[in-house]
Parts: structure tokens; C-alpha cells; sequence
């Protein structure tokens, strides 16, 4: 995970198109949780290095990373400084999460590897309360 992180956001060229094509979308994601979510629970799904929940939990969210793969939690809560943040190990098209429990989620940068998409998105939206946000991005 550190690879990505050295690619993604600690590029040392600050104009290498990867870092400013990840950073400006991880911008709009986080731009639609502060609007609609702040100080909320947030679910994201396919965390992976947790870039995109660390976020929220740092502005008083309290936020989920789910993965798959313990190895990227366990990146991932190494990189933690502060915040109300949690990881889940957890597959995706089984979220443990109660119906309408969540007050956003987010899947970033995980639907492109997914067998069936469609599928992760329909278990994401039955964990979310009447009228809250899910936001979808892809490379």
C-alpha cells in the first residue's frame, strides 16, 4: 500500500499526473461528506489505505474503513494520527451493517475490480438511512 501512497499523494513531483488525478477526486468526495455528512457515521467500502476515511474522522466524523484485505487495515490504521475512525475486515457483498444504519457511503476506486458491481452498490444502499449520500468514483 505504501507504493500507492508514494504514487497517489506522497509523489515528491507535486505536478505528476496520478497524484493530482487522485487528489482532485478524493477533493470531491470528501467535499460531498462534509456537505451532507459532518459529524455523521460514514462507511467506506473498499478502503483499502484508508486516504479517504482518515479524512472525515479528522473533522469529527465517525468513519468505517472496510477492506477485504487485513494487510491494507492494518496499513491504514498505522497511518492514523487522530480521529473517530474504525476498520472492518469484511467482504462486500455481505457488509455487516443493520438496514439503514449508516448516514453515508462511500465506494471509491472499487467497482472496476468487483465481479459484480452492481451487487456492491445494492448492499451499500440498504445500509444507508432514508435520504442520506453515496457517492461512487472510479479511475
Amino acid at each position: 500500500m505504501r507504493e500507492f501512497d508514494l504514487r497517489e499523494i506522497d509523489n515528491e513531483d507535486r505536478y505528476n499526473f496520478f497524484r493530482l488525478h487522485y487528489l482532485e477526486r478524493i477533493k470531491g468526495i470528501i467535499k460531498v461528506a462534509e456537505r451532507y455528512c459532518q459529524g455523521k457515521k460514514i462507511l467506506e467500502v473498499g478502503s483499502a489505505q484508508s486516504n479517504i476515511s482518515l479524512l472525515p474522522a479528522e473533522k469529527g466524523s465517525f468513519t468505517i474503513g472496510l477492506d477485504i484485505n487485513i494487510e491494507f487495515l492494518k496499513y491504514s490504521r498505522a497511518k492514523c494520527e487522530t480521529g473517530r475512525i474504525t476498520w472492518i475486515c469484511a467482504n462486500t457483498m455481505g457488509l455487516p451493517f443493520q438496514r439503514e444504519s449508516l448516514d453515508g457511503v462511500i465506494i471509491a476506486e472499487l467497482l472496476e475490480h468487483c465481479a459484480y458491481p452492481d451487487k456492491v452498490v445494492e448492499e451499500a444502499r440498504g445500509c444507508l438511512k432514508q435520504g442520506r449520500f453515496l457517492v461512487i468514483s472510479t479511475p
